[in-house]
Parts: structure tokens; C-alpha cells; sequence
């Protein structure tokens, strides 16, 4: 199989087209994008180190096995796909690692509760940015049925009153967040 040798030039707009290893997101997009450019191009694994490394964030690097780290996982020489495509998911596997999760922190997401005078809107915007950070759950979203139940413990007396009924007046987060903003006027 023939390999391609890449020009500074055209390292620089492979990695202008690759978005940032992000630390506790799965970087699906990142990995899509690196699979394409390496059937496309016909990339040596250690043009995809090489890629990954620059961007990785630095701190990280020395997180994955030597053998990642000194290139030698990408002196592996087959023809054969199946061979490259597990060296490589070995190697992605590494990456992911070592970017990792944080570790949760259930109080600090908990101690996020409405504010007297804040809307709902506003405190769902607090809540789930602070569920992002804390919650270590990778490309968390607002359907998250933990996040759901952490705004409903927050909100104010009000909208804690009416749920209290055991009425359920949703099916997915928007659908809460529009009753607790009703709740609001």
C-alpha cells in the first residue's frame, strides 16, 4: 500500500479541517473527521499521532502508554486494514482514556437551586451548564432524565407547590421549562 507524505502545507489544512480533542466528550465528530482523512489520504498512522498530538491538549500527551507517546505503535507495517484499523482503535482508545472525566461532584450541581426573582429559563441556563461540568457525563444534553429531576429539585416553592400535586406536566425538557416559565407570568 502506498503512503502519501504530507507537506507542512497540507498538515496545516488537515488540522484546520480536525476540531479540538475535547476533555470528557466522547470527540465523535473528531474521529469521524481523522477515519476520512486517513482512508482519503492514505495517512500513516504516525501522520495520525501526529495529528492527534497537536490537538490534544499538551497536559495530556504524557497521560498515554509509552508506546503511544514514543511512536512506536505506528511502526506497524501491514497492508492489512483490519491490522491498521485495530492499531488504531488501540491508539483512539488511549486518547479517549486519558482525556478522561472528571471526577462528579454532585454538591456543587446540587447546591444550583432557583434564585427569588429568576425565571425559570434563566435558572434551567445556570443548572445545566453547571450538570455539564460537574455531572462528568460526556456530551451531556438536557433530555438527560438526571438532569431533568435536578431542575425540578431546584426550582422555587412555587413550581415545587404545583409538582408536589404529583402532577407531571412534561415529557422532555422543553416541555418543563415552558410550564415552569408559565408558572413564571
Amino acid at each position: 500500500m502506498t503512503r502519501v507524505s504530507l507537506t507542512p502545507g497540507d498538515t496545516m489544512k488537515l488540522l484546520d479541517r480536525l476540531p479540538t480533542l475535547k476533555p470528557r466528550h466522547n470527540n465523535a465528530e473528531f474521529w469521524q473527521r481523522l477515519r476520512e482523512m486517513q482512508i482519503c489520504h492514505n495517512l500513516h498512522n504516525s501522520y495520525v499521532a501526529g495529528l492527534v498530538r497537536t490537538k490534544l491538549p499538551e497536559n495530556l500527551w504524557s497521560r498515554l502508554r509509552p508506546a503511544h507517546q514514543n511512536g512506536s505503535w505506528c511502526t506497524v507495517r501491514s497492508d492489512s486494514r483490519r491490522e491498521q484499523e485495530a492499531t488504531l482503535a488501540d491508539f483512539k482508545a488511549d486518547v479517549s482514556e486519558a482525556l478522561g472525566h472528571t471526577p462528579v461532584d454532585c454538591n456543587a450541581i446540587v447546591a444550583f437551586t432557583q434564585k427569588p426573582g429568576e425565571g425559570a429559563q434563566e435558572y434551567g441556563a445556570r443548572q445545566f451548564e453547571a450538570f455539564q461540568v460537574q455531572s462528568g457525563i460526556p456530551d451531556a444534553d438536557r433530555q438527560n432524565p438526571a438532569f431533568i429531576q435536578l431542575y425540578k429539585d431546584g426550582l422555587g416553592p412555587t413550581h415545587l407547590a404545583v409538582l408536589r400535586t404529583g402532577l407531571e406536566p412534561y415529557f422532555s425538557f422543553r416541555e418543563l421549562e415552558n410550564w415552569a416559565m408559565s408558572l413564571d407570568n
